[in-house]
């Protein structure tokens, strides 16, 4: 049986993805290779060197961190402060509370969010609170086939599709979202500068 434990985000400049993920986000950091460092978490995160470009494409697939956040507001200042912008600069809300996205020096697309109803307990920002697979609206219906039809992962709802998709692993519990870009990031590429 088939289960997400963790997911890889392509970097063409691992030590410059370190000093964003680690030293900006504060994620820790656990070298695995000289082309592999691990963000460990549930799930882990490994930044992957791979010479790519600098900006990856609308049609490319790629992962798309959601950090979860206790108060959107500070947050939203915290990123002003380190010279992190933001695509919208304002509170979106979607169905689970407020968000707003940014990106890695790289373009990697990523977001962050104060829950409606978030968990209760100690945790430590940042907290992922998911993570996804951003993907062209017309590359979704494959997507999901290979998933759950070949993979063996279930589509958990169709109730926020689209534009998101929540996969969960066999035994219930919640994988990872596959996402289109929301109707509030039409314009994302026009408005979000590079950290």
């Amino acid at each position: 049986m088939l289960r997400l434990l963790g997911c890889s985000i392509r970097v063409p400049d691992l030590k410059l993805a370190e000093a964003f993920y680690c030293g900006k986000l504060g994620f820790r950091s656990q070298p695995l290779t000289d082309r592999i460092t691990m963000l460990p978490g549930r799930p882990s995160v490994f930044l992957e060197h791979v010479p790519l470009g600098p900006v990856p494409s609308d049609d490319q697939a790629r992962t798309l961190l959601m950090l979860q956040v206790r108060d959107f507001a500070k947050s939203a200042a915290w990123f002003a402060r380190n010279n992190v912008p933001l695509v919208t600069g304002t509170t979106n809300a979607l169905a689970i509370g407020v968000v707003d996205c940014f990106r890695d020096p790289f373009g990697n697309l990523h977001s962050f969010v104060e829950l409606n109803d978030p968990p209760a307990g100690d945790w430590r920002e940042p907290r992922i609170y998911n993570v996804g697979q951003r993907v062209p609206i017309s590359a979704i219906p494959e997507a999901r086939r290979i998933y759950a039809d070949v993979l063996g992962f279930v589509v958990h709802s169709d109730r926020f599709y689209p534009p998101a998709l929540p996969i969960m692993n066999p035994d219930g519990s919640f994988a990872f979202v596959i996402y289109d870009k929301p109707s509030f990031l039409n314009d994302f590429r026009a408005r979000a500068g590079l950290y």
